[in-house]
């Protein structure tokens, strides 16, 4: 059963992958897409699609498991990908004084 189930999310993290390989900007709006580890790590999609044979064959609590797809203009504060360090969101905030 757990064979089974493991196969799932692996193919589950596969799809999610080449969803952010496949088209990395949202539209409207041209924001990337940051795929989320397992670990709660972020991935860009430059790594995630370097990294795809790795991603796949993950297991759960590796860090590689991909559960989910966010979008940079979801994040309040900087975001750096945690494979190659490079800042997927700036995080710097506009100065909104009167």
């Amino acid at each position: 059963m757990t064979r089974i189930h493991d196969s799932v999310a692996v193919d589950k993290a596969i799809m999610m992958s080449l969803s952010v390989i496949r088209a990395p900007y949202t539209w409207p709006g041209a924001y990337e897409k940051i795929a989320v580890t397992d670990d709660g790590g972020c991935l860009c999609h430059e790594c995630v699609k370097k990294e795809l044979r790795q991603i796949a064959t993950s297991y759960k609590g590796d860090g590689w498991r991909v559960v989910g797809v966010d979008t940079a203009d979801n994040c309040d504060a900087s975001v750096y990908c945690d494979n190659c360090g490079r800042a997927i969101v700036d995080g710097e905030e506009e100065d909104t004084e009167d």
